[in-house]
């Protein structure tokens, strides 16, 4: 596992965050207290750089297919 991307929201509890797994990398949700990943991105490409919009509602990154 290789994490390229971790951004904090501005709600304390969650985290965004991107990394590597077999070839490709995903866009997760994590939730700090549990440490439960939801995860947002699906295909095969490269999912990177995540952050959260200042109000904390968006989350962009990129994408690399």
């Amino acid at each position: 596992m290789s994490i390229n991307g971790l951004s904090a929201s501005n709600l304390p509890s969650n985290v965004v965050l991107s990394y590597e797994k077999e070839g490709a990398s995903a866009v997760y949700i994590m939730e700090i207290a549990s440490g439960k990943l939801t995860q947002l991105t699906e295909h095969r490409s490269i999912d990177t750089s995540p952050c959260y919009s200042h109000d904390g509602k968006q989350i962009a990154f990129v994408s690399i297919v």
